[in-house]
């Protein structure tokens, strides 16, 4: 079941590290507003790219979970699946600062993914430099009008008032 909501961002902001493959996800907007080391994980590449390209405990890994579930490794850039062009056409992060308040990460990407969560975790440049995008982030949001005034300022543009 869902935790309460005082649940669960009680836990969100007690976390070391937000990590998710859902780029739209609310949760992802409330970790970086909270100034939390976030990741996202996608990946880039089909099956037999994948086996070409990984070596070792991530390649069997790759392989047991195709045979256990085929076509469970496939590319995708945003959860769920399928809606990247929604988002491409809601534009929603074109030229969006939010994006640099994550990091986006290959999910298959070996060493430089594992290198890359180490940091979000361990060290402090790295952190301190994310969190200060998201600060930028935050400091834009809280410059944004409310809906009540947007929205009088459309209706008055629509209006063709003056």
């Amino acid at each position: 079941a869902s935790l309460p909501t005082p649940e669960y961002e009680a836990l969100l902001f007690a976390s070391d590290l937000m990590l998710t493959e859902n780029r739209i996800s609310i949760t992802l907007g409330k970790a970086i507003c909270g100034l939390l080391p976030c990741a996202v994980l996608r990946n880039s590449f089909r099956y037999r790219e994948l086996l070409r390209r990984l070596e070792g405990p991530l390649r069997e890994l790759v392989i047991s979970m195709e045979t256990l579930r085929p076509g469970a490794i496939y590319p995708y850039d945003i959860f769920p699946g399928g809606m990247k062009e929604e988002l491409e056409q809601l534009g929603l992060y074109r030229e969006n600062s939010l994006t640099q308040g994550f990091q986006d990460l290959e999910i298959y990407g070996g060493e430089e993914t594992r290198q890359i969560l180490r940091n979000l975790l361990t060290d402090e440049a790295t952190q301190a430099a994310l969190r200060a995008h998201q600060r930028h982030y935050v400091d834009r949001l809280q410059r944004l009008d409310d809906a009540g005034t947007v929205l009088r300022r459309l209706i008055h543009h629509e209006r063709g008032d003056a």
